[in-house]
């Protein structure tokens, strides 16, 4: 069976008049089916000893993301805003195929974690000129593993028990951004 869920909903406006404006918004998507088990499999693995049979494999899906913003006007002339984001998703046995050949042994998990921050400075020095400073963090997580250390066994027809050979994999990333941008327009021209 297959369903699917998403819920979100946003706020905003003003904190301080004409001065300070905050954004916030969050959305949460589930998804719940299962992959079947191919007919040959549902044959071969309960003769196995040791496997885990099941007839469907379940491959949810869970993910919520998160935003809040500040808008802030210092003065006139100048303007910052602040963003923060944060992402969540898992998504359990996303390796195995579909029909599946294999029993629970042969899923894997699937976590991934994303924080990101921006502020920006906006100055308007004259009619002709402006700068914008912004600083970006992010820092990203990712990580899939087997739901087992067993090795893995292959049978005739293409069936298997034991850990998933596309795991484990993992990514870890951490980077800092800082860019200034100034720009000049003289006559008809932008530098």
């Amino acid at each position: 069976s297959f369903s699917r869920q998403e819920i979100g909903g946003s706020i905003g406006g003003p904190i301080a008049r004409d001065d300070l404006f905050f954004f916030f918004a969050l959305e949460r998507f589930r998804e719940r089916q299962n992959v079947p088990v191919s007919q040959a499999a549902a044959v071969q693995i309960p003769l196995i000893p040791g496997s885990e049979f099941v007839s469907e494999i379940p491959t949810p899906y869970n993910d919520t993301l998160l935003t809040a913003r500040v808008d802030h006007n210092l003065t006139d002339r100048q303007s910052m805003f602040y963003r923060f984001a944060y992402q969540k998703n898992n998504s359990p046995n996303d390796q195995v195929a579909n029909p599946a050949t294999t029993d629970l042994t042969g899923g894997n998990t699937d976590d991934n974690e994303l924080y990101s921050f921006v502020a920006n400075h906006t100055w308007t020095l004259s009619a002709t000129k402006l700068n914008q400073f912004s600083f970006h963090f992010q820092d990203f997580s990712n990580a899939i593993l087997g739901v087992t250390t067993e090795p893995q066994l292959q049978f005739p027809g293409g069936i298997t028990i034991g850990a998933n050979t596309n795991v484990p994999q993992a990514t870890e990333e951490r980077k800092f951004q800082f860019r200034d941008d100034f720009s000049w327009k003289a006559g008809d021209h932008d530098m």
